[in-house]
């Protein structure tokens, strides 16, 4: 009864004297007031204005996690509307990723709470640290079930209008069965509010765009996570971009045990952040593909023109690191047709997906058959790399579909296998090559031609794993 008395007498005051609520204040009256629901159990963390409690929801016996400003922020007006306004934010952004929030009120004292689900497991950075005391790497294929979800719950966001600009190992949190929540929003900027005010009118509420923009502009983000536009513009000139680069951050931080850019002091960071490029992954750890380290480099690329500027961006090349010879294009033939042309330029090779050919060349004007060849195998690989003329001609016997596979896509595939695959085929290929000239092996086209196909795999395969930074090589054009 006494803490409505006080409410009661402020609200009449104000009136008496003209004193106009603070918006806070105003925002503060949307919630329902709530004193008996929830037990406090015990401290989960805190940040530099809030807390978070662990609590029992005594209505619906459950545990949730209990979000308020720490006591000597509760009466600023600032990181009041700050806190309502992540809390409606987060709520926006109903997602698996996202943790849910349940309950927002006002609590007996007049101090504004919010209640969210109670997440169990540990974040990124935890998992991390503790897998590298045992001296051990998270696995490739972890790190990648991690990042996609990092980045499909990214791109939605996203698409919902909304930047994090915090991302961070710490704020990732893992649960036991595979779960991936991303937490803390505090700095979250709804850099398409319109978006967001389509949203709540199609549900009959109506806000002025003014309310929902943070005109803030301070400097937002975590070193060693921030992009270099993030030292150097306000929030409402960053793009999806500066998210994309902490998620770079994230991902060669797994892969490697270390930072892209010095941790040691702010001043190494700011040097480093804009003045040097990061060793590639695959230089640090011997069993990450080099086309992974590729797409890590454009995440963390300094020109924001040439960094990914979505997470489907990021996800498209990721889906493609996992998939072979999905994306070729297939070409159909009836039958008599021809697919090679003895003599031509050889710039691809075909692999038979179904139907049959028949190889041939021809002698005085005759045609001789070579053999014939069905689903699954290769013709005119040899040219993809010797650029020599077709030494005979293909022809489709029956109805015959094929995959055309271009140098290209050959290099691409060779781009997702890990290092020491690689090196083993180098290895093998150069092998290959010693053993034919220390035999003194038949000196005919088609052996002389193998002996320079090997060769030319082994230098592109060489070549790929020694060059520092790939993504620059003029062979990947």
């Amino acid at each position: 009864m006494w803490q409505w008395i006080q409410q009661r007498w402020k609200q009449v005051t104000r009136w008496l004297f003209g004193q106009k609520p603070s918006r806070a204040q105003e925002l503060l009256a949307e919630f329902p007031r709530e004193s008996r629901r929830y037990r406090m159990i015990g401290q989960l963390g805190e940040g530099g204005f809030g807390q978070v409690q662990s609590c029992f929801d005594n209505i619906l016996n459950r545990l949730v996690a209990h979000k308020s400003l720490k006591l000597s922020f509760r009466r600023d007006d600032a990181q009041l509307r700050s806190l309502i306004n992540e809390v409606r934010l987060v709520c926006y952004l109903d997602h698996p990723g996202v943790p849910a929030v349940f309950d927002a009120f006002v609590g007996r004292d007049g101090d504004f709470f919010f209640t969210m689900e109670m997440l169990e497991g540990s974040s990124l950075h935890a998992y991390l640290r503790k897998i590298e005391r045992q001296g051990e790497y998270i696995s490739l294929a972890r790190s990648l079930r991690i990042m996609t979800k990092l980045c499909q719950t990214m791109a939605y966001v996203h698409q919902k209008g909304v930047l994090h600009l915090d991302l961070t190992s710490e704020n990732i949190m893992l649960g036991e069965f595979g779960e991936l929540h991303i937490l803390d929003w505090g700095n979250a900027h709804l850099y398409a509010p319109k978006r967001y005010q389509e949203f709540l009118a199609r549900n009959g509420k109506h806000v002025e765009l003014s309310e929902l923009v943070n005109r803030t502009v301070n400097v937002v983000g975590t070193p060693p996570y921030m992009s270099p536009e993030q030292t150097q513009k306000p929030r409402h000139e960053l793009t999806q971009a500066s998210d994309v680069f902490a998620a770079g951050v994230i991902l060669y931080r797994m892969l490697t045990g270390i930072y892209p850019f010095s941790i040691l002091s702010l001043d190494d960071f700011l040097r480093e952040l804009h003045d040097i490029t990061p060793q590639p992954l695959h230089f640090h750890r011997g069993d990450v593909p080099l086309r992974l380290s590729q797409i890590c480099e454009k995440m963390l690329e300094k020109d924001i023109t040439k960094r990914y500027n979505s997470f489907p961006e990021v996800l498209a090349d990721l889906q493609s690191l996992s998939e072979f010879g999905r994306e070729f294009e297939r070409r159909y033939y009836q039958a008599g047709d021809i697919l090679i042309k003895e003599g031509d330029a050889g710039e691809c090779a075909f692999q038979i997906l179904d139907g049959q050919v028949e190889i041939y060349n021809n002698i005085d004007g005759k045609e001789n058959l070579l053999f014939t060849l069905g689903p699954g195998e290769l013709i005119g690989e040899l040219a993809i790399f010797s650029k020599s003329p077709r030494a005979a001609t293909v022809r489709a016997k029956v109805p015959t579909t094929v995959y055309a596979i271009s140098e290209t896509e050959v290099v691409g595939e060779l781009e997702k296998l890990t290092p020491w695959v690689g090196r083993m085929i180098h290895s093998l290929s150069n092998r290959f090559i010693q053993q034919v000239q220390m035999t003194g092996g038949p000196q005919t086209r088609e052996s002389s031609e193998d002996i320079e196909v090997a060769q030319k795999l082994a230098e592109v395969i060489q070549e790929r794993w020694n060059n520092p930074h790939p993504s620059q090589s003029p062979s990947k054009e």
